[in-house]
């Protein structure tokens, strides 16, 4: 699961509960290894610990990850735009 700080709580536990009670794996991937605040509408939530570091998944680690995704989010910040 890729989330970041800020992330509303229900949103990535609920998920992986579901995932692993179905027999899933799941990792928490965050830019951060440090752990991600999550929040409950406009309340701090819980601080959920981080699995892998973003920096150190590659598209081809987890099957079910987006490759496009993971491109993208490693390559950063795009201050360029080519026009079409």
């Amino acid at each position: 699961m890729l989330a970041t700080d800020g992330f509303e709580q229900v949103e990535l536990t609920r998920p992986v509960e579901a995932l692993e009670v179905a027999g899933a794996t799941v990792h928490v991937v965050a830019s951060g290894g440090d752990g991600i605040q999550g929040w409950n509408h406009h309340d701090k939530g819980d601080r959920v610990p981080v699995d892998r570091e973003l920096k150190e998944v590659r598209p081809d680690d987890l099957d079910a990850f987006c490759r496009k995704m993971i491109e993208e989010f490693a390559e950063g910040r795009h201050t360029a735009r080519v026009a079409a």
